[in-house]
């Protein structure tokens, strides 16, 4: 009895599903731990399926997610089945038992299920990875380059074809930390980071290869800055030249105007997440909480960088591309103390509140700053939203005699086919 339950636990655990989720890896229907709203954008025909690996009730899962007819026939629904792992075989629970996920997937490939929910539907388009899907095998990580709620950062190399050949590129790659009680929502979040970032293409703004969600930990591989962040090359280079924090200020300036004309609001904006490339350009990084569209709203500011908030979103909880602009007035201040301390020095949080909810700007300019870039950083801080510039506005200041840049992306844009009229709904709950 005892070894009997020993083997229960074993196959229950992360370790079973790990190893049986990399004999399938290779399969093209395999989406790994790929989130539903995810894979459920890519199904557009009756027949279409995936399998991808979830959290149920705490516990590691497989769920076959399928497009099927709903009951008027003129809509179609995904509807998605946890395969069960009893006695040494896997089964949807209607009487088919196989030893292996594969050989089940196969059945169904060639039999209708009897299942109730998808009775007489045949599994019969296998739906392929997206082109960001990448493979663990091909993704080497390397040394640890900082660390934070969701996992680790390190730099490490990637394995992909240009035109005929292999090349290796240096990259930086986010590990997500899994086995938590959160790793789910962390998940959520990650991919939802990845999906944001999918679409950037500008010198000024971190640009992400894709993500590796086959198996455990899940990756995100990104560009890599070869010339650290901003804040570390402050102190190396401390003084830094006040044409070289010119130079910053302007990189960042054309990143944030190019994420405002791709409808995102960064909502983070600050020295800790300003990265520099191999020539010392800036590019804005870290999209954990940015957002698309033009603006939005919510109720409970929670763990939130304070002294680098505008007043409506102290007082109204509101985020537009002007709550961005207020926050690079703050990222100004920085870039032009040189990194030499965090904004609002000698202030706790309260006191950083009174200040920022002032009718004045918050803090005084620094000392380096050049005159026209003095005026953009005052107009920052223009209380009243309606009257503050946005990117654009700032640009005709700092960048009067160079040309808006509005190229779409072109380089790993998702290919992301767009839903069906069609009803998602679960036969289960939180699968």
């Amino acid at each position: 009895d005892k070894e009997k339950e020993e083997k229960k636990k074993e196959s229950e655990g992360e370790d079973f599903y790990d190893m049986v989720g990399k004999g399938i890896s290779h399969q093209p229907w395999y989406h790994g731990f790929m989130p539903r709203e995810d894979c459920e954008e890519f199904m557009k025909e009756i027949g279409d399926f995936l399998l991808r690996r979830t959290t149920v009730d705490d516990k590691p899962s497989f769920i076959l997610s399928v497009l099927i007819p709903a009951s008027s026939n003129k809509v179609l629904k995904c509807t998605h089945i946890r395969i069960d792992f009893k006695n040494g075989t896997w089964s949807i629970n209607d009487g088919v038992n196989r030893a292996s996920l594969m050989a089940l997937i196969k059945y169904y490939m060639s039999k209708p299920a009897k299942y109730s929910d998808v009775k007489g539907a045949f599994l019969k388009n296998p739906v392929k990875r997206p082109d960001y899907y990448l493979v663990h095998e091909n993704i080497f990580v390397g040394n640890e380059l900082g660390r934070g709620a969701f996992g680790t950062v390190h730099c490490g190399t990637l394995k992909r074809t240009e035109g005929k050949r292999d090349v290796e590129v240096d990259v930086a790659i986010k590990k997500m930390k899994s086995g938590d009680g959160a790793a789910k929502k962390h998940l959520l979040e990650f991919f939802k980071e990845c999906r944001l970032m999918l679409r950037f293409n500008h010198p000024n703004v971190i640009r992400v290869y894709g993500v590796a969600p086959g198996n455990q930990p899940v990756l995100i591989v990104l560009e890599l800055a070869g010339g650290g962040s901003l804040k570390s090359y402050c102190k190396k280079n401390d003084p830094v030249p006040v044409f070289q924090l010119v130079n910053f200020a302007k990189d960042a300036l054309r990143g944030m105007q190019y994420l405002q004309a791709e409808k995102i609001i960064h909502r983070d904006l600050a020295a800790r997440n300003c990265l520099l490339g191999k020539n010392s350009e800036l590019k804005i990084s870290d999209f954990g909480l940015s957002h698309r569209g033009d603006s939005f709203e919510i109720d409970k500011l929670k763990s939130v960088p304070i002294k680098w908030l505008s007043p409506e979103t102290l007082t109204k909880g509101r985020f537009s591309h002007k709550t961005d602009v207020w926050s690079y007035g703050v990222l100004l201040w920085e870039i032009f103390s040189r990194c030499s301390s965090d904004p609002f020095p000698g202030m706790n949080n309260g006191e950083a509140i009174v200040a920022i909810l002032n009718k004045k700007p918050p803090m005084d300019p620094p000392a380096a700053i050049p005159n026209n870039v003095k005026e953009a950083y005052l107009q920052c801080f223009i209380v009243d939203e309606e009257k503050r510039p946005d990117f654009d506005g700032l640009w005709k200041q700092i960048l009067p005699d160079e040309e808006k840049d509005y190229r779409q992306s072109q380089y790993y844009i998702a290919k992301m086919p767009l839903p069906p009229t069609c009803i998602m709904t679960t036969t289960m709950a939180n699968l």
